[in-house]
């Protein structure tokens, strides 16, 4: 990929030239052999995780995929713990290692300003939900993505 020799504005990236435009992938593509979807399914099934929504995968190059999610968990759970073992299935599963997980326990005031819409059996009221989700959201159970 080349990029335009003239100096970017601050704030913008280089021009990227129309010959290796092919070769960029676009922003939210998740890297090849990624389904973001069942990723997040699978993230939500681990034990302590109620919700999974803000998440993001991508590729810093082309062997090196990265991540980025808001996990919620139960009142009661290690909320250490649990971004612990979702980094381990995370290298496991898919070799990503480079990861910024947001976890916080559900009713929290950090969830409750970020959190999209919540099991109802975690005793959330609607007023503890935000009005974006940033993308899909993951619990357990069927669910639409």
């Amino acid at each position: 990929m080349t990029a335009d020799p003239a100096p970017a504005q601050p704030g913008t990236l280089p021009r990227v030239s129309a010959e290796s435009a092919a070769d960029v992938q676009p922003p939210e593509a998740a890297p090849a052999g990624i389904d973001p979807d069942r990723l997040g399914d699978l993230l939500v099934r681990q034990d302590g995780v109620v919700e999974v929504h803000g998440l993001h995968v991508w590729e810093i190059s082309s062997d090196s995929p990265a991540l980025s999610a808001h996990v919620l968990v139960v009142p009661s759970g290690d909320c250490h713990a649990v971004r612990r073992d979702l980094e381990r299935l995370l290298w496991e599963k898919y070799s990503i290692t480079h990861t910024t997980l947001q976890v916080d326990h559900i009713g929290s005031a950090a969830a409750v300003q970020d959190v999209a819409i919540t099991a109802a059996s975690m005793g959330v009221t609607d007023d503890d939900h935000c009005e974006d989700a940033h993308g899909p959201v993951h619990r357990p159970g069927p669910h639409e993505h």
